[in-house]
């Protein structure tokens, strides 16, 4: 990669922009790919994955590549689903109530 970027890189300030941006776009579905194969994301999570990248408005078109790079790494990790939130189903319906709780508060 870095033998890439000195092949890019001219000594100016926009070759180290389009620098920054690669290495930070890349990184990023790297790491959820990294991530998503060592177990991070059980079913319950990768479905949370799944709706918070349907609500992204402005940058879906990077939002829902990260879910599926996160998709497709869990159904071929070994680590899938092992490491599961035990909780998840009371946590979410806490979350639930304090997000009506907090609808009915009035300042």
């Amino acid at each position: 990669m870095e033998g890439l970027f000195r092949l890019i890189w001219r000594g100016e300030i926009i070759t180290s922009v389009v620098i920054l941006l690669i290495g930070t776009i890349f990184g990023l579905y790297l790491y959820a790919f990294i991530a998503s194969w060592f177990g991070a994301f059980d079913d319950n999570t990768l479905g949370e994955l799944k709706t918070a990248t349907e609500m992204v408005k402005g940058l879906g078109f990077m939002a829902k590549p990260l879910y599926k790079v996160s998709e497709w790494a869990s159904k071929i990790s070994p680590f899938h689903n092992r490491f599961q939130i035990s909780i998840f189903k009371e946590a979410a319906a806490e979350a639930e109530q304090l997000t009506k709780e907090k609808a009915q508060l009035v300042i």
